[in-house]
């Protein structure tokens, strides 16, 4: 600090430091973000221009804040969208209150020619809605179509493809927009609709050369109870000795009438508490269940926990949560409990909203301090610096100023608060509300606000900060919260949030109709060091979105991670595709076992193996092959279909975050070589072959995964019965050989094997010579299409 308070004196100018951007012609925004700091705190105030004092500001350059607080944060943008292939320059001044001297921030934007990049969100759909007889049911999502590249908006089409009678399209045409939505797809039961999970279709988005389908996945439920949870991951840190007395909560919503649950905590340690242990939710009051860490003495290291919470009610099964507790030799990683205050006044209003507190914990043994900076200048007062220190929380107290604001809407300003001796900053954005004068807030029952009419929405995050240090494979909360400008709570709204980092999209739900908050939880598996997570929110006409910067470094020892999505049929692999009960399927991840691959050899198959095992809504599932990246698991035949539940991956003592599993009545997959040629066999055993083909007329056997519920049935994990009464299958199927209808002597378990269904079905008498096409179909859905090699 010394030499450029020395270099200021001398030229009373000095380059505070460059920023340089890199955009494409035609592309999206650019941004970087730099530091407004001094070595006391200070108010600054900044100006654009092109080069010098008298030259105009460049258009495609702008900033969120124009003045604020020392040490703040200020995000820089550029936006290359109209400009052409070269060099562009602009540049930052800024002037402080009480320092004497201006400091300047050269901003450099070089431009290059690039060719279009599409990218569509989300890569998969899965919708739900109830079966209720003769009321349309429906539910939707949107799909943003971006040109992440160059050339500016390109056009693209849209089709459903499949069976697409309950599916349909906002629109079917259109330009690529950065911000957005392009179209929604809407399901519909129609009132008439069967409960089943529908999944044949997909819509398929094009423009020129670049095609990419969306498979679209339809569960209509038996019933309009829903039971579910919005966060199915919680971290909490410390420090060895310290502990944390930081608590969060999981709230518990349903869908219609009231559902009483129950919680219980399985872990090898006994750190998790949760309150309460019992409770009720209903669609207007839904349960919430605080978590926390209870005092103990752990030593470093990594601790797990299940959290299961199980509804009382027949048919809805329970729901899983995994608890992650990183404990640590030196001071844990500070962070904000919940951020991101929204603050609400009347224009020429004379009294401050009521001031608001941000938690700061950091767990540690000495204290750590910390000083805050602002962007923005709304605010009457902030806590300018403090400490944290112990297992208990430093709050920050924020307060907006009435007089700050000189017209109606919203205004965002952020707070850094840094703590040098960590060398860790922390941000949060901060929305101040401003009505048209005399209208009047909404009251604590829901109606909206007086006086105002909207006219626009906003998003803040309120977890999941910037600054957020998040290891791959542990869980992270993404809480945002959506207001209008009349500071009502948007809770129609649909929220996409997107990663650099390659992750899957996500779909966070309606987690508090009160604050409008939405919540999801992000299981980063690409590590990076310039992390970024978008969350865009649409309501109506209305769209906003925010970016949080951040980093996801690589963990040592991996934790276990499903992938999303990544549990499919092993013979008929659909990403996000549903499965039937007792479903030969294949799980992707990492770090699934950490004593290499095995495959166990008794039967009944084990529901535990090198110390892995499965649980599907707390039902075991039977292993047939581990290792770190897959296990091969039988689906419980117990579970009940048309339901979609949570699915983890236990390795030693280290537990997976759920991920979803959508179980359908059906999902047929017929055994098939790569080249799809049926794997089948003569009545003798021997395999059909080009060489040794069926003959018309021949009854053959082949071999499929997914066909569901049996006749009698078949515990997990066992054996199907080889004598009389065999397991036949519940749901009947039909086989065509080259378009014929064939008859099919037999269906269901293959004896004395576990989870292999066969069929045996009769060559048609008059069929021709050649590879012919085998269709299976069960319930209306057809397996994958394979071929036999028949001669007369």
């Amino acid at each position: 600090m010394l030499s450029f308070v020395l270099a200021a004196l001398l030229s009373g100018w000095t380059a505070y430091g460059d920023v340089a951007l890199q955009g494409l012609a035609g592309g999206d925004v650019v941004s970087a973000s730099f530091a407004v700091t001094l070595s006391s705190r200070d108010f600054f105030s900044l100006t654009l221009d092109g080069g010098t004092a008298t030259t105009p500001a460049p258009a495609w350059l702008t900033v969120d804040q124009a003045m604020g607080y020392t040490d703040a944060a200020i995000n820089v943008f550029a936006d290359p969208g109209k400009l052409q292939p070269g060099s562009y320059s602009g540049r930052i001044v800024i002037t402080f209150g009480t320092y004497p001297y201006p400091m300047i921030e050269n901003i450099s934007l070089t431009v290059t020619a690039g060719q279009p990049n599409l990218a569509v969100s989300p890569s998969t759909v899965a919708l739900t809605a109830p079966n209720v007889a003769g009321v349309n049911e429906t539910d939707s999502i949107p799909v943003y179509v971006r040109n992440i590249g160059g050339g500016g908006p390109q056009p693209f089409t849209a089709a459903i493809i499949g069976n697409n009678s309950y599916l349909s399209l906002s629109a079917t045409s259109g330009q690529t927009s950065l911000t957005n939505p392009a179209f929604t797809i809407t399901a519909s039961t129609n009132g008439t609709l069967q409960t089943k999970a529908w999944a044949g279709a997909l819509v398929r988005v094009t423009s020129g050369t670049f095609t990419q389908d969306i498979p679209v996945t339809f569960l209509v439920s038996p019933s309009p109870l829903s039971f579910g949870l919005t966060k199915l991951g919680l971290v909490f840190w410390a420090q060895q000795g310290v502990g944390t007395q930081q608590t969060q909560t999981i709230p518990v919503p349903v869908g219609s009438g009231t559902i009483n649950w129950t919680v219980s905590v399985t872990s090898a340690q006994d750190f998790v508490s949760v309150t309460p242990t019992s409770g009720s939710s209903t669609p207007s009051a839904p349960g919430v269940i605080t978590t926390g860490i209870k005092p103990n003495n752990l030593t470093a290291g990594d601790y797990y926990a299940l959290i299961t919470v199980t509804p009382n009610v027949a048919g809805v099964a329970p729901v899983l949560a995994t608890v992650v507790y990183i404990v640590s030799t030196g001071t844990a990683f500070p962070g904000f409990s919940q951020a991101g205050p929204v603050f609400v006044a009347a224009l020429n209003s004379t009294v401050d909203p009521a001031p608001q507190s941000i938690a700061v914990y950091a767990s540690t043994s000495t204290p750590a301090a910390f000083t805050v900076g602002q962007g923005g200048n709304f605010f009457d007062s902030v806590t300018e610096s403090g400490t944290v220190n112990g297992p208990a929380a430093t709050n920050i107290s924020v307060t907006p100023a009435y007089y700050a604001t000189s017209k109606p809407g919203i205004f965002r300003a952020n707070l850094q608060v840094e703590f040098a001796s960590l060398g860790i900053t922390r941000t949060t954005d901060v929305l101040y509300v401003v009505l048209p004068a005399g209208a009047k807030p909404a009251d604590n029952k829901g109606h909206a606000v007086a006086g105002c009419t909207p006219t626009q929405i906003a998003v803040v995050a309120t977890a999941l900060t910037g600054g957020f240090s998040q290891p791959a494979g542990f869980p992270a909360v993404i809480s945002v919260r959506v207001v209008d400008d009349c500071s009502n709570p948007v809770t129609n709204a649909r929220v996409a949030l997107s990663f650099n980092n390659g992750d899957p999209a996500l779909s966070p739900h309606l987690e508090d109709a009160t604050t409008g908050t939405y919540s999801a939880t992000w299981v980063p598996t690409h590590p990076t060091t310039g992390a970024t997570m978008t969350a865009r929110a649409t309501s109506g006409t209305f769209s906003a979105s925010i970016t949080v910067s951040g980093q996801v470094p690589a963990q040592t020892v991996p934790a276990p991670t499903v992938n999303f999505n990544g549990t499919i049929n092993n013979r008929n692999p659909q990403v996000g595709g549903p499965l039937a009960p007792g479903t030969i399927s294949e799980i992707y991840g990492t770090g699934l076992s950490s004593e290499g691959f095995g495959t166990p050899s008794q039967i009944p198959l084990p529901i535990t193996f090198q110390d892995t095992s499965v649980l599907v809504a707390g039902m075991s599932a039977p292993l047939y092959f581990v290792s770190d990246g897959q296990l091969d698991a039988q689906l419980p035949a117990e579970l009940l279909p048309n339901a979609t539940y949570t699915l983890v991956v236990l390795n030693h003592n280290a537990i997976s975050v759920p991920q979803l599993v959508t179980v359908t009545d059906v999902s047929p997959g017929v055994a098939a070589n790569g080249d799809q040629t049926t794997i089948a066999q003569h009545a003798n055993f021997a395999y059909v072959t080009t060489a040794n083909p069926a003959k018309p007329g021949e009854v053959v056997i082949i071999y499929l995964t997914g066909l569901g519920a049996t006749n009698p049935a078949v515990k997990s994990g066992d054996a199907a019965p080889g004598v009389e009464p065999l397991a036949r299958v519940v749901n009947p199927v039909t086989v065509t050989v080259d378009g014929e209808t064939t008859s099919v002597p037999f269906a269901g378990l293959t004896p004395g094997a576990v989870g292999l269904y066969q069929i045996d079905f009769t060559v048609p008498a008059d069929a021709r010579s050649g590879n012919l096409n085998v269709v299976v179909m069960q319930d209306g859905v057809a397996a994958n299409t394979s071929t036999i090699p028949v001669s007369k």
